[in-house]
């Protein structure tokens, strides 16, 4: 039986005007077809990881608060920023309806660990050191030792194969995993950034998952065979996670229409 269902959602690119096009694309009306896909699965949970307002502007944040506030209230919102982001303001408008990184998130004896990756002014990212400070002390906390573990954040923290992305993903990501390496309740690494479904695994004792989200708005072309979406390159999703009673989680790559 399941007990923990979290959705997803990725690099929505919001911008100020709600009739404005990205790449040719609605963000805006992506995203309330992606919440009304969510939806459907009754989750606990919906984790949008970064990149969430393309140009940062206080109305971007207003649109997601307004279809955020339109949601049921059992089901929690996690946030964090991505290099399209800003963090102050992303905080001031949207802090009152969802928990927003760096933060600790327990539900269902499940804990969800969020970070910031965002650099001002900067397309790759970096966990800084006060950061990972923070993220030390929660881990050595015995509170909820046994507890299936989720850390989530914008950019990979790893290569993933794409010459260009792999320039501008966590900059300090060996440190990262290094550091996550020996967390024996670690089940899965989540991020966003590459717009394509990504699955790898870490190399410890536990094969924790490694996994990329696509996009609600456009899917990243590219010519690298890591990044081969399993569908049509152009098509948006998001992931399904579910967390048993046990602690065994699986996982969903979901695709869905945008209705015209």
């Amino acid at each position: 039986m399941k007990v923990m269902r979290i959705i997803q959602l990725s690099d929505i690119h919001l911008v100020s005007s709600r009739e404005a096009l990205i790449k040719g694309r609605n963000p805006l009306h992506h995203l309330k077809c992606a919440l009304n896909e969510a939806v459907n699965y009754n989750p606990d949970l919906i984790l949008i990881t970064g990149d969430i307002c393309e140009d940062e502007s206080r109305s971007g944040y207003k649109h997601l608060k307004e279809e955020l506030s339109s949601l049921s209230n059992s089901i929690t919102i996690a946030l964090l920023p991505g290099n399209h982001d800003n963090p102050i303001i992303m905080n001031e408008v949207l802090a009152p309806y969802a928990t927003i990184a760096p933060a600790e998130i327990l539900l269902k004896g499940i804990r969800l660990i969020i970070l910031s990756s965002h650099i001002d002014g900067r397309i790759e990212g970096v966990i800084e050191q006060s950061q990972i400070k923070w993220l030390n002390e929660r881990l050595k906390d015995q509170t909820h030792k046994g507890s299936p573990l989720f850390i989530a954040l914008h950019h990979p923290p790893l290569k993933i194969g794409d010459p260009f992305l792999d320039s501008v993903s966590l900059s300090n990501g060996d440190e990262l995993l290094i550091f996550l390496k020996d967390i024996d309740e670690l089940k899965a690494i989540l991020f966003g950034h590459i717009h394509q479904y990504w699955i790898s695994k870490i190399s410890n004792k536990n094969k924790s998952y490694l996994l990329g989200c696509p996009s609600t708005l456009c899917s990243h072309k590219s010519r690298y065979t890591s990044l081969k979406p399993v569908e049509n390159e152009n098509d948006i999703g998001g992931l399904l996670i579910e967390i048993d009673n046990k602690g065994i989680f699986t996982h969903k790559l979901i695709r869905w229409q945008v209705k015209v």
